[in-house]
């Protein structure tokens, strides 16, 4: 039986490719090699049920948009949505055809929370707040926005897997890998899980969260992107090498 090539990339963005495409332009507009876009997780709806009411609903993820919609394909008029940053916001359009009436410029639920506060507490001491979330999502964004409105409800909808294709493409590997980028704590469980013994290469975490995951599994050589927008990761993997 032939015995399958070997895959040789400089780098690895653990994101599906549609999702990465910002970050693979900028890459290609100064010439650097493709990176694999591999996949890290998948993510499979959880039974739920809605909350009879709520005011505000507030996403902190595309993802979860995309499984909120299968559960509320619409939004009524008297319902207020909240999202944290660009990326979610697209998702949110693209799904619903609406604009978030609120968007967060930080992309971490402490930015959110302190944005959203300054804006709405004020006015929230009797509204009902929905966030639709994974099955291990943090509480940060309750803790802070819990005590200024009547109630804060978590509502998970997905849970995330390892992507099914992983553990075959991580055997085929070079082991002369540049970077890595990890977008998420569960990316970086699943890479693990999926045989992804290799760490002699540069993690590239795009947040606090997944730095400290990256860390605690021993990756040594970390380095954190500033902000979770394409032309920061781009300048964190390139302009430190």
């Amino acid at each position: 039986m032939k015995a399958e090539k070997h895959l040789t990339f400089t780098g690895i963005l653990l994101r599906e490719k549609e999702m990465a495409l910002p970050l693979l332009n900028l890459i290609d507009q100064h010439g650097y090699p493709e990176p694999l876009c591999l996949p890290a997780i998948s993510t499979v709806d959880i039974p739920a049920e809605l909350p009879p009411h709520f005011d505000w609903v507030l996403f902190t993820s595309p993802r979860a948009v995309i499984h909120f919609h299968k559960l509320y394909p619409s939004f009524s008029k008297d319902i207020r949505v909240g999202s944290i940053g660009e990326a979610t916001s697209d998702k949110i359009r693209q799904l619903y055809g609406i604009i978030p009436e609120f968007q967060s410029k930080t992309e971490n639920a402490e930015g959110m929370a302190e944005e959203w506060l300054h804006l709405y507490a004020n006015e929230s001491a009797d509204k009902f707040i929905l966030q639709p979330t994974s099955d291990i999502a943090g509480h940060s964004l309750e803790a802070a926005i819990s005590p200024h409105v009547r109630e804060y409800i978590i509502l998970p909808i997905y849970k995330t897997v390892p992507h099914p294709e992983m553990p075959a493409t991580i055997a085929r590997l070079s082991l002369s890998l540049d970077f890595v980028v990890f977008y998420s704590p569960s990316g970086v469980e699943a890479w693990l899980d999926s045989g992804g013994e290799n760490k002699g290469f540069r993690a590239i975490s795009i947040g606090p969260v997944t730095t400290k995951k990256l860390l605690s599994e021993g990756f040594k050589d970390v380095i954190q992107s500033p902000e979770p927008h394409p032309e920061k990761i781009f300048e964190t993997i390139y302009k430190q090498k």
